[in-house]
């Protein structure tokens, strides 16, 4: 399967996906981690952070997380409807933010 939704900012990596559901899952993320979110607070910019791309279930083009991932420079995906039903937390995935594509490698 191929998803897309709204770029954030462009930009391509392969990796484990974390799904982010609060902030003690900070602590699994590392730069080769792609994060998957339904919350965009910024809270989780530690996380964003970390993290070498980003997937998140709401948002657009001048959301919080969008300028954030453009000022860092990660790879963003937004509004990408049920994304952590879609793509299970352990898959390794390809997030093509420049072709607005999220591919998977494996699936867990």
């Amino acid at each position: 399967m191929v998803y897309s939704g709204i770029v954030a900012c462009k930009g391509k990596i392969e990796g484990r996906v974390i799904h982010l559901n609060n902030l003690e899952d900070v602590d699994r993320i590392d730069e080769n981690s792609i994060i998957i979110t339904s919350n965009n607070s910024p809270l989780y910019s530690l996380a964003f952070m970390k993290a070498g791309g980003i997937i998140s279930e709401v948002g657009g083009e001048l959301c919080h997380l969008a300028i954030i991932s453009r000022e860092m420079n990660k790879p963003c995906i937004m509004g990408v409807i049920e994304a952590k039903k879609k793509i299970p937390e352990g898959s390794i995935i390809k997030l093509d933010a420049t072709n607005n594509k999220i591919e998977f490698i494996k699936n867990d």
